[in-house]
């Protein structure tokens, strides 16, 4: 199992792996997001959908796979990890690198 970050989505959609020159990489990847091969947690979903200025192609293709978001933060587990993230993160760096960090994608994927 794999989760990825949002970058994982917008780098190839923005640089060589652009839907009409490489199709079947986005066909391929919806099918490892559907059979739970890859995991599109929701902190992830939310960085492309929500934050997007434009329903560009990328982020109707992540509408398409609404059903399969995990709900990471609503886990328990899951959130007592990021808690210990966050104060480790808080401890240790200072804002707005800190801010910055927490309020993305990234320590829910960690």
């Amino acid at each position: 199992m794999f989760v990825f970050d949002a970058d994982a989505f917008f780098q190839p959609y923005r640089t060589y792996y652009q839907p009409d020159i490489a199709p079947h990489f986005w066909k391929n990847l919806k099918t490892l997001i559907l059979t739970g091969q890859v995991k599109l947690i929701d902190s992830v979903y939310e960085e492309i959908v929500s934050k997007a200025k434009t329903e560009d192609w990328l982020v109707k293709w992540m509408k398409s796979l609404k059903n399969s978001v995990v709900k990471a933060s609503q886990d328990y587990k899951v959130i007592n990890t990021f808690e210990k993230i966050a104060q480790f993160v808080n401890k240790t760096y200072t804002s707005p690198h800190k801010n910055i960090f927490l309020n993305g994608a990234d320590p829910w994927l960690i």
